[in-house]
């Protein structure tokens, strides 16, 4: 009886109030993204102080940006989802067929990102050359 105690003292998703545990869950998230907000702005500010053209690029690099982090935060919360279900399961073989996929998964994400990115690159390039 001890030891149930203890556990559910230490397990906050089943012990408190659904409003408390939203907010408690939730805030940090929230700051987080705050944060990042205001570093984009803070350096659109000082990128805007040297030229129109840096403050341009600055705004133009805050969607792909977002974009990887909003496909980085979905793939964790996805995973961590199947995970969490798989092991109340008590189903030990799909965390490792899980820890494969999301291995390759990112080998994708990474090899694809790099593709663009050398596609960008040598678009600007062929720009700066033509001009």
């Amino acid at each position: 009886m001890n030891k149930v105690s203890t556990q559910n003292s230490e397990n906050i998703m089943g012990v408190l109030p659904e409003n408390e545990l939203l907010l408690s869950v939730s805030i940090p998230i929230m700051l987080s993204l705050l944060i990042q907000a205001l570093y984009n702005l803070i350096d659109s500010i000082f990128v805007a102080n040297f030229s129109d053209d840096a403050f341009t690029a600055v705004s133009l690099t805050f969607p792909i940006q977002m974009l990887m982090i909003s496909v980085g935060i979905g793939t964790g919360i996805g995973i961590n989802a199947l995970l969490s279900k798989s092991l109340g399961e008590n189903d030990l073989k799909l965390p490792a067929k899980l820890q494969m996929l999301v291995f390759f998964f990112l080998l994708q994400v990474h090899y694809y990102s790099r593709v663009l990115d050398c596609y960008f690159q040598r678009s600007s390039l062929l720009h700066k050359l033509m001009f």
